[in-house]
């Protein structure tokens, strides 16, 4: 089956954000950071839990196309704070 969670380009992403992460100094910006990181996990679970859920003669459900909009706005809101904080 196939996992974004699992693949290597997300493992490298989600590594990237960590490390990203751990060099923010303000603790308080480093927690609000890793409670984002956390629903980016949380949300590519969920995205491979509808992939492994799809019947290939069915459309992708109406979900999946929400979850990857939430991915997306995830992926923005932690880049956009990261560099925040480096400006700090």
């Amino acid at each position: 089956m196939l996992s974004i969670e699992k693949s290597p380009t997300f493992q490298a992403e989600y590594n990237t954000f960590q490390q990203r992460i751990n060099s923010v100094k303000d603790e308080k910006i480093k927690e609000e950071l890793n409670v984002i990181l956390k629903s980016l996990i949380t949300t590519v679970r969920e995205m491979d839990h509808y992939h492994s859920n799809i019947n290939p003669n069915n459309r992708l459900p109406f979900q999946v196309n929400e979850i990857r909009d939430t991915l997306r706005k995830i992926r923005e809101m932690l880049s956009v704070k990261l560099e925040e904080a480096k400006n700090l």
